[in-house]
């Protein structure tokens, strides 16, 4: 062979090993292996500073890296430890957008944005989802729910402000509903003037809703979040104290079917 023939075989070889910045991979590209050291504990292979030395991995194949020992031990926080001025970390960085924007498309990573104030932007309400804590009540139909805003129960019903010297015997304290409807109590307000048990029951059969105690000359005003319709159409609320004494009620009720 020629050293024309020789060199040009060198030549189509090194330019088989060759690969252009960003070129795509293709199957059966050739190439030179890497090689490595294996040592399990990372130790010193070339004679003094600024030698030739061939990278190290452990029994793994994990390649050995230089990573500052007090760098990750400053990074790292223990669970439930108290903040110390001065403590170091990895800052969370966000990207400003002072309307809320994609920054990428679905299914990629993206960073967290923030309006011009630095305030997180966060995905709002949306009118049927589920919401933490408890589902309002609409403000302007009694009994029905709003999935958007916790506002309360409403309180649009009929209100019946009834006074007794003595309700030891069950008495009733707010109106009968619609006809073959239930009622349903939205808000009741107590006083009494003597220490004493009260509670409320339904109309006949006498099953006590609620019971609480009062101090004399003190009161309880109880505002439902979910308000208590009775089990039977047609019946009222009732009061029963357990002892005699001035008491003071006023009640807020709908008719519900």
């Amino acid at each position: 062979m020629t050293n024309e023939g020789t060199l040009g075989s060198i030549s189509s070889k090194i330019g088989a090993l060759s690969k252009a910045e960003d070129a795509a991979h293709t199957s059966g590209d050739k190439g030179l292996m890497l090689l490595a050291v294996r040592k399990d504990t990372a130790a010193v292979l070339a004679g003094t500073d600024a030698d030739y030395i061939p990278l190290i991995v452990d029994a793994s194949g994990r390649l050995w890296v230089n990573a500052a020992a007090a760098v990750l031990t400053n990074l790292e926080k223990a669970e439930d430890d108290a903040h110390v001025t001065g403590d170091k970390g990895i800052q969370a960085l966000a990207v400003r957008k002072d309307t809320a924007a994609a920054l990428g498309t679905d299914g990629d990573y993206a960073p967290l944005e923030v309006d011009a104030s630095g305030r997180l932007h966060i995905a709002p309400l949306v009118a049927g989802s589920a919401i933490i804590g408890a589902v309002g009540l609409d403000q302007t139909t009694p009994g029905t729910t709003n999935a958007v805003t916790d506002a309360g129960p409403a309180v649009a019903g009929t209100e019946t402000y009834t006074t007794s010297a003595d309700m030891t015997t069950a008495a009733a304290i707010g109106p009968a509903p619609t006809a073959t409807q239930k009622s349903k109590l939205l808000q009741v307000v107590v006083s009494s003037a003597v220490a004493m048990e009260f509670s409320l029951q339904e109309e006949t059969s006498a099953t006590v809703r609620y019971s609480f105690f009062l101090p004399a000359n003190g009161g309880v005003v109880i505002l439902l979040r979910y308000p208590a319709k009775l089990t039977t159409a047609d019946k009222r609320w009732f009061g029963k104290a357990s002892i005699a004494g001035n008491v003071r009620i006023t009640t807020t009720t709908v008719s519900e079917a």
